[in-house]
């Protein structure tokens, strides 16, 4: 960050970084490269996660232990990508000025729901497959197993719920600071705005029981914004 940002000046205020342009390879750049891929694969990845279909507590408990390594494997993968993503908002956050109290509670906001969103794979990945392994060893009750299975689907919900908003109001946070520039940080503003919304509305709509459908559309609204971020982060020219 350069001295300039010291100066009560409104146009170092309210526009990128008024250091020279990033050239291809700098850290920018190769934040906007993470969050691109993170984008794209973290979508690709909750389609490789197997789908449990049994019915009864010990079929399901032994379709969730069956499951487990592949199940993992997801999930290591996808906290993998959200730290790509944090990586890329702070680096973004940097770009646009730290100094500026939007872009701290844009960046603070959606560190805090990545974290949340940890929690939530962990739950999901780990302590889900370990509780059904758990509960299919000898002398223990199945239906109490799969009541155990069931509360942490709840956390894995709430703190995915948490994740979603906390991150959509870092994403309105940031993206209100891109709108606040000219040209094509502004555009780009605009764009994240509305991708930015998408998420909030669609938790406002669907209450706390979610389907898959709304799951979907919210990660594809993330990834919108996430794209979004790419771009204003490769962008080498001032707006």
């Amino acid at each position: 960050m350069t001295a300039i940002h010291a100066l009560p000046d409104l146009a170092a205020t309210t526009a990128f970084d008024t250091a020279p342009p990033a050239a291809a390879g700098t850290p920018h750049r190769v934040a906007a490269i993470g969050m691109a891929l993170a984008a794209v694969l973290s979508i690709v990845f909750v389609g490789l996660d197997p789908e449990i279909r049994a019915h009864g507590a010990g079929p399901v408990l032994q379709a969730i232990a069956a499951a487990a390594p592949m199940h993992r494997l997801v999930h290591v993968a996808e906290s993998l990508f959200v730290l790509l993503l944090a990586h890329g908002v702070t680096s973004l956050g940097t770009r646009l000025g730290v100094a500026r109290p939007l872009v701290r509670l844009g960046v603070l906001a959606y560190v805090l729901g990545a974290l949340a969103m940890l929690a939530a794979a962990t739950f999901d990945g780990f302590v889900t497959p370990a509780a059904a392994s758990a509960w299919l060893a000898p002398n223990h009750d199945a239906q109490a197993g799969l009541e155990a299975v069931r509360f942490a689907g709840i956390a894995v919900q709430s703190f995915a719920t948490m994740s979603w908003g906390l991150e959509s109001v870092g994403a309105l946070a940031l993206s209100a600071a891109m709108a606040a520039g000219r040209g094509g940080q502004r555009r780009l503003g605009v764009l994240g705005l509305a991708a930015a919304l998408a998420p909030l509305v669609a938790l406002a709509v669907s209450g706390p029981v979610m389907d898959m459908t709304v799951v979907i559309g919210i990660l594809l609204a993330q990834a919108a914004w996430n794209l979004t971020c790419a771009a204003a982060l490769w962008r080498r020219e001032r707006p």
